[in-house]
């Protein structure tokens, strides 16, 4: 049986909040729903480090942010956004790495996984 216990302090109502280090714990996202087919249109809210916009900050982040970098990847909106983690106005190999450093849990001056 799959209950919600009604006293668990961990019960969202349906939304999953930022947790610290959880590296590839959910932390958010649902988008905001357009139209008929409910397509999304933008996401709800932004997490710093989240370049796919799955609602995880993981080494796939850092591996989509690369990929920008070499140039085989599109970054805009948003996902560009959430990946100028030390906001330099830029997305290149040192938002990929201080990702992959807040992944390996090492400390890092920026406050990724966290809304903006």
């Amino acid at each position: 049986e799959n209950s919600t216990d009604s006293t668990d302090p961990t019960a969202t109502d349906g939304k999953v909040e930022p947790s610290q280090g959880g590296n590839d714990t959910p932390i958010i996202i649902p988008g905001t729903t357009t139209g008929e087919d409910n397509t999304t249109d933008a996401w709800e809210r932004m997490i710093l480090g989240d370049s796919d916009g799955n609602g995880k900050i993981n080494i796939k982040d850092a591996t989509l942010i690369q990929k920008y970098a070499a140039k085989l990847e599109e970054l805009s909106g948003d996902a560009l956004s959430c990946s100028d983690v030390n906001a330099d106005d830029k997305v290149n190999i040192k938002d990929a790495t201080a990702i992959q450093k807040y992944v390996a849990k090492i400390e890092i001056p920026y406050p990724i996984g966290e809304y903006f």
